[in-house]
């Protein structure tokens, strides 16, 4: 997945995205060469397990969060989150996240 990249600078001030700091992110997932890397990892995904990792420790405050929420959203996948005290807990997807008519994915935009 190191194609999808993570930090992005913000092109679009209307990008969305689950939280202040993630919109650029949310406009990249909407790109070619996103999609092209997770359908890398998803086919991985499915005969082994699949490990999306990041230095931000938790999923919610992380650029995961959107991967997370199209894999389920748009691609059908179920996506486990591993928490810090061990533990899987399946993803649920951001408020506000919608799946558009041309199968991608928009989060409500930055208050």
């Amino acid at each position: 997945m190191a194609a999808a990249g993570c930090r992005r600078a913000s092109r679009s001030p209307t990008a969305g995205g689950p939280s202040p700091s993630s919109p650029a992110y949310a406009a990249h997932t909407r790109t070619p060469g996103f999609a092209a890397a997770l359908d890398e990892v998803l086919g991985e995904a499915a005969t082994a397990t699949v490990a999306v990792m990041c230095s931000e420790s938790v999923w919610w405050r992380c650029h995961r969060r959107l991967v997370a929420d199209v894999a389920v959203l748009a691609r059908g996948v179920p996506v486990r989150h591993l928490v810090p005290d061990g533990r899987l807990s399946d993803h649920r997807p951001s408020d506000g996240a919608v799946l558009g008519a041309d199968g991608l994915l928009r989060w409500p935009g930055p208050p």
